[in-house]
This record gives structure tokens, C-alpha cells and sequence, in this order.
């Protein structure tokens, strides 16, 4: 009868130990929120690219920004279109922020920044922009 009361006990004490830690797990959605404020205030300067232009910038989630990017050259468009997945992610990459961005600094590892490259309304390519080595 002891021991039943004392696992009974042990049993609520981590069930409830699991809802107060489920909790204390949430994202934070600052970092992420921040970034995308660099990013509209930097989306014109040039810095991730001088050609192509950003046109939408959507916080998914604590840890997830999806960037839409323009390509408006239409010989640009061609040559993605020609090349393998592979490849139009790499190409997707020169639309990411350059490793001396303020905006690596914001995010950390924490925020993933995705890349869409789009002609019009049809995706051309994608990638996840990584932060710089440490």
C-alpha cells in the first residue's frame, strides 16, 4: 500500500513536472520578429542582391521566415529554369544576406531564413540561407 502511494506520487510529481517544462519549451518569437524588421529595412540597400528584389517577407513561425524574391531579368529566369533543382538552390543562395550582415548576429542558429525565387508568380528555385562559420 506504501509503495503504491509513493509511485502514485512519483508518477504526478513527473506529469506535472512535464506540463510546467512543456511550457517553459515555447519559441520565442523576438529574434525572429527583429529579423524581419532588418530585413525590410535592408531589403533595398543591396545587399543580398543587386538585381533581384524582395517582395514579400512572412514570419511562419518563432523560427521560420520565408523570403520572397523577384527576378525580374528575364535572361536570369532562362538560365534557373534551365538548371537542375540542385542547382537553381544554389543560385537561390545569392539572394541570401552576405555573411557580414547584421542580420547573422540577430538570428543565430535559432531562425531559419528561406529563399523563394520567383518569375511572377511561378517559383523558381529555393534554398535556406546558413549562417556565416563561426
Amino acid at each position: 500500500m506504501v509503495a503504491m502511494r509513493k509511485i502514485l506520487l512519483r508518477v504526478g510529481f513527473i506529469a506535472l513536472a512535464a506540463l510546467f517544462l512543456g511550457g517553459c519549451g515555447e519559441d520565442d518569437p523576438a529574434r525572429a520578429r527583429e529579423a524581419v524588421s532588418w530585413l525590410r529595412m535592408h531589403k533595398h540597400d543591396g545587399l543580398a542582391n543587386q538585381v533581384w528584389k524582395i517582395t514579400d517577407l512572412k514570419l511562419q513561425d518563432a523560427s521560420h521566415i520565408a523570403v520572397s524574391v523577384w527576378v525580374p531579368n528575364p535572361r536570369h529566369v532562362e538560365l534557373i529554369r534551365s538548371q537542375s533543382l540542385m542547382r537553381q538552390s544554389l543560385i537561390a543562395k545569392y539572394a541570401c544576406p552576405p555573411p557580414t550582415a547584421g542580420l547573422w548576429s540577430i538570428v543565430g542558429d535559432e531562425v531559419e531564413i528561406r529563399v523563394n525565387l520567383y518569375d511572377e508568380d511561378i517559383k523558381l528555385g529555393n534554398t535556406v540561407c546558413k549562417p556565416p562559420q563561426q
